[in-house]
């Protein structure tokens, strides 16, 4: 249930950064554009990582079991 929230939660950060980001482009504001590019960046690649390092540990939960 926490995982669900904290997913949503993201989901909704990364939303409302893109919609910020565009509204910028619309008014040539590419300086805030290119911030809110990168901290969007930072949130995707942070989650890969973890979600990299979850299947990474269930993997080796499998094997240990085995």
């Amino acid at each position: 249930e926490v995982v669900g929230r904290v997913e949503k939660n993201r989901k909704g950060v990364l939303k409302d950064k893109k919609r910020q980001m565009d509204e910028a482009v619309s008014i040539l504001d590419f300086e805030t554009a290119a911030i809110l590019r990168d901290e969007i960046k930072v949130l995707v690649d942070s989650v890969e990582k973890k979600r990299k390092k979850e299947q990474k540990a269930q993997k080796k939960a499998q094997a240990d079991i085995i």
